[in-house]
This record gives structure tokens, sequence and C-alpha cells, in this order.
């Protein structure tokens, strides 16, 4: 008889190709309704609409995005199916890289935190959209599993994708460095590596910002809205996270800056890198807390950290914990309600009906239509129907992603008055 450890590791190969079939299956509904329920994925395809259509690139928001966006405008013509799919694909080479990482340290229960972290709901919706997210994240996945593997190079370049894809990425560079310089090895030779890699970075992620600092000059950070209250920014994690994570993961990071602080062990060094991300990344995030998934990238190194300094007991639960949300979350009038995948979706669906009606009503000719967080689905939707019907498309290269005019009717569509 076979032993259940013969079964799993008979063929790695079947398994291997059940689980992408799996990952793909689990994303499908989500592939083919729209671009995201955030209205930023949509502003990135109207981005990559002008730029392929129109000839014209444009950030779909500043600081700008470039990479995914030059990306989705080779893939735009075949629609959001296309260009979800694309972060599909990146978004599992990132988790198999994740992987990857894992089984090199040698970390305990690497599949169940791969499949954990696969299953999350912030990594199952911005892996089947048109967001940045998961392509800066996945990128910085790489670029840290080649730093381990020594390959100073191609770290250097995947770093500098990942800070194409979001800038904020490139605080890496700081824990990135802290790696190379606490190798084995002479000083000058790890100065040199360390040197050679932040400029390396650098220049990959500068080439792909070349069109926005020709456009804005060096002053095209936005401007940041008004402050969030601390309430809110909890409920949007808990809303993104879910609110047992958000709970258990705090006071297990707490106990292993505990830990690293007593321990002498060969896991110290990943421990430091993982608190050093972990400090520049919430930092970062207690300026500009608008949205939750800002703080994406750091998730797979919270779990690197967690896997080297906790119990596997401890290990299954925060696993379980972390998937529990995408399946059923809890609220106070209804104590158990659907999961944050079923919500994504119906939401996504309601995204692209309401938009249609906004299109449809707008029949009065000579008018303004304020829609504000509605602009850029709309846009793109009337852009389509235009390039269906073979009609011009009139372009507002001012500001593109503040107005939107239909010629044959004279109707304006903008963000604010």
């Amino acid at each position: 008889m076979r032993t259940a450890k013969g079964i799993f590791s008979a063929k790695p190969k079947v398994w291997l190709v059940l689980i992408i079939i799996a990952y793909f299956i689990s994303r499908f509904t989500l592939l083919k309704t729209g671009f995201g329920l955030d209205p930023d994925a949509w502003r990135i395809a109207n981005s990559a609409f002008d730029l392929h259509f129109l000839g014209y690139y444009h950030p779909s928001r500043l600081p700008g995005y470039p990479l995914p966006e030059l990306i989705d405008s080779i893939l735009i013509p075949q629609g959001w199916v296309a260009t979800n799919l694309a972060t599909s694909i990146i978004s599992l080479l990132g988790i198999t890289f994740f992987y990857k990482i894992l089984s090199k340290l040698r970390m305990k229960l690497k599949l169940l935190i791969t499949i954990s972290f696969a299953l999350m709901p912030s990594v199952w919706i911005n892996s089947a959209n048109s967001m940045d997210y998961m392509w800066a994240t996945s990128l910085l996945i790489m670029a840290l599993y080649f730093l381990i593997d020594e390959k100073v190079c191609i770290s250097a370049i995947l770093l500098g994708l990942s800070s194409a894809s979001r800038m904020s990425n490139a605080i890496f560079v700081v824990p990135f460095a802290y790696w190379i310089l606490s190798s084995e090895g002479k000083r000058n030779e790890k100065l040199r590596k360390t040197i050679y890699f932040l400029c390396l970075t650098i220049v990959i992620a500068c080439i792909f910002y070349i069109p926005i600092i020709n456009e804005f000059g060096l002053k095209f950070f936005p401007h940041l809205p008004g402050k969030m209250t601390k309430i809110l920014v909890a409920k949007n994690l808990v809303r993104t996270f879910g609110l047992l994570p958000c709970i258990a993961v705090p006071l297990a990071l707490i106990y292993i800056v505990y830990k690293t602080i007593i321990t002498k062990s060969s896991r110290r060094r990943i421990l430091i890198f993982s608190i050093i991300s972990m400090i520049l990344v919430f930092g970062l995030f207690a300026k500009i807390p608008y949205e939750a998934c800002y703080l994406l990238p750091i998730v797979p190194i919270i779990l690197l950290a967690l896997t080297t300094g906790m119990s596997r007991k401890a290990l299954l639960i925060i696993s379980i914990l972390l998937i529990q949300p995408s399946i059923f979350t809890f609220r106070p009038k209804k104590i158990i309600d659907k999961g944050a995948i079923l919500k994504n979706i119906r939401h996504r669906e309601q995204q692209l009906d309401f938009a249609k009606r906004i299109i449809s009503e707008a029949s009065h000719k000579h008018s303004v239509f304020v829609i504000g967080t509605w602009l850029p689905v709309v846009t793109y939707l009337k852009k389509v129907e235009f390039l269906t019907e073979g009609e011009m498309i009139y372009f507002e290269r001012k500001f593109p992603n503040k107005k939107f005019w239909d010629h044959e009717k004279d109707v304006w569509f903008a963000y604010l008055l």
C-alpha cells in the first residue's frame, strides 16, 4: 500500500498541473467581469486604450505605473479578459517563486503557506483584475528569490521592473542592500555588489518613467487627498484582509520581533530583512493610508517571517485565518456573510450594469453629467462603442482622466465640475 506521503510525492508534475488548473478555475468568473472594481483599474485600461488606438501615452494616475500600462496597451484590443489574464499569469509566477523561496530556505509547511497566500482575498481579487498591485508584488517576489540565489543582476532588473509597476516598491532597495551586505565575503566585494545592485535597479525603473518625466518634469508626484481617520483606515484593512487576520498577524509579528532580539540562530538574517521591510512599508503606509492594498507587497515577506519564527500549529491556524475572509465573513447583524470573492464578483457585475445605465440615460443633448468615480468606467465603454461603430474618438489631452466628450450628442461626462 502506498503511503499518503508517497501519493503526494509520486508525480509532482501532475500535482503542478492540477494546481495551475485550480488556480485559473478559481479566478475564471473574475477574469471575465470588467477590469476590476477599483476605478484605477479602468484608468489603466483607458491609458492602454489611448496608447494603442490613439498613439498617445498618459499615465493612468500619477506618479505613473508604466510597466502594466504599456503591457496592457498591447493586449487592450482583446478587452478585459486579456489584461486580467496577463495579471493572473504574472501573479501565478509570483506565487510559484514564493514557493521556491520557502523551499530554498527550507521552511516548514511551505505548500500550505503558499496556498494561503494565493487564496487570501487581496491576492485572489487582485490577481484577476487589471490593477498593478500583483504586478509589483510578483516581480518583487521574483527579485527576492534571485537575491537569495545570489544572482544580483537578475534581482536588480526585477526590482527595477517592480518599481516601474509601483514606484513605492523602490523602498525595497534598502532591505535588499542589507541582504547583500550581510552575506559572507569580503567587505569591499559586498560593497561593490551593493552599489551595482542599487544603480542597476534605479536605471531600469527610470527607463520606464522617462515618458512621464518628459511630460510632467520632476513634479509628477500627485497631490495627496485629505487625511484619513484612523477608524476609516482600520475599516479598509479589515475589509481587505479580514478581521481575524488583522488581529492575529500583528500579535504574531510582535512575537517574531521579540524572538529576533533574543535569538542568534541562522534565521536571524531573514528576520532582520523582514523587519526592515515592514518598518519601511508600514512607515510609508502611515503617510499615505488611502488603500489597504498598498500593503500587498509586504504580505509575502510577513509570511516569510512568520514561517521562520512560528510553530507548525501556529502557522496552520494563521493559514486558515488568511483564507477564511475569501470564503465567508463576519457581520454584526448577519453573523456569517458571503466571502470577499463572491461579493467582489457581484459588485463588479453591478458596476458594469450601472455604468451602462448611465450611458443609456445620458440621452439629453448639450448636457454635462458629473459622475465622479464612474468616469473611467463610462469613458472606456464609450470609447469601445465609438471604435466598434467606426466613429471618431475625441481625446481630451490636457485632462484625459477628468472628462470625456460624446461628440455625437455633445454630452460631457466629468469627474467633478
